[in-house]
């Protein structure tokens, strides 16, 4: 992770200091900044342009911003450059005397809430975490999106998915890839044709014209493959021939007259089973093979003003 941090007092300065060399320790790669008053004494870089400029610089660049200071302060400096949550760095606000560590931006996505908890821990700051599935201790599907290295799709569906696990109504999931991990409680694996009485659900699928549910929400990997298969299995940890099983049947209609394939997919889908060592890749933290190439799509685009 790629952090950038500021204080803008000489109390807050020398807070940035000591944070910025626990979170050093911890791998983090730190840019500490002060106001130039404060900064030669604190051992920290000075601020040589404005506050704003700063800010535009290190939300283009850093994985995470820290603001030592007053929230407010915060709030406005980042308020031009806040674009979209599947983009945007984390941003964390800390109290010039470490009593709070405010999870301000991308709490989850960007990775705010986990700082925040990092720098209590480090510190003995109190972690202010807001989001609802997080005080609720509920499922919150950008946190399986990002574990499960999936892109979100549609924000708006990624809401109400959220707003009815929030509900406590089930959440369908239809999928052509395994999960790595536990199946949350929040969602209904449907693996055939049994009938799903709730409204919203999740396909993790590279096609995202098939609508199974009244609100589907498509998740999509972030790295994918095209081509013919290649024998020898996974290339990182993977035995030799190895494969997963066969993905999971969709429901039989997506209520728009397009019907499953014997294969498990629907349209594009069927191809899957043709790169089924690309899953091995995939999940091993490869890149996928195709017959004679490699084929990464990273599905994620600069981070920028105006998206």
């Amino acid at each position: 992770m790629k952090l950038a941090v500021i204080s803008f007092t000489e109390r807050g300065s020398r807070l940035n200091r000591s944070v910025s060399e626990l979170l050093s320790r911890e791998g983090i790669e730190v840019e500490s900044t002060a106001l130039a008053k404060y900064a030669e004494s604190a051992g920290l870089s000075p601020l040589t342009t404005s506050l704003h400029d700063w800010t535009e610089k290190m939300f283009e660049s850093q994985d995470a911003l820290l603001f030592i200071g007053a929230t407010g302060i915060a709030v406005r400096s980042i308020a031009p450059f806040v674009a979209d949550k599947r983009k945007d760095p984390a941003v964390v606000v800390m109290d010039e005397k470490g009593i709070f560590a405010i999870s301000l931006l991308s709490g989850h996505i960007g990775g705010a809430n986990e700082l925040a908890g990092k720098l209590a821990n480090l510190t003995g700051a109190i972690p202010v975490i807001t989001t609802a599935t997080d005080v609720n201790g509920r499922f919150a599907v950008d946190v399986f999106a990002k574990k499960q290295k999936l892109w979100i799709a549609d924000m708006k569906a990624a809401k109400q998915v959220s707003a009815d696990v929030l509900d406590e109504n089930k959440i369908g999931l239809v999928t052509d890839f395994p999960i790595l991990g536990e199946m949350p409680e929040e969602l209904e694996l449907l693996k055939g044709t049994e009938p799903f009485e709730g409204k919203t659900g999740i396909v993790i699928a590279l096609n995202e014209t098939f609508h199974p549910f009244p609100c589907t929400l498509h998740l999509i990997p972030k790295i994918v493959g095209t081509g013919k298969r290649k024998r020898g299995g996974c290339h990182r940890g993977g035995s030799p021939g190895s494969s997963f099983p066969e993905p999971p049947f969709h429901p039989q209609s997506d209520g728009s007259g397009q019907r499953r394939s014997q294969g498990g997919g629907t349209g594009d889908f069927g191809f899957l089973r043709k790169v089924r060592t690309g899953f091995s890749d995939l999940f091993c933290g490869g890149a996928l093979r195709s017959g004679r190439r490699f084929y990464p799509l990273v599905l994620r685009e600069k981070r920028g003003r105006g998206g």
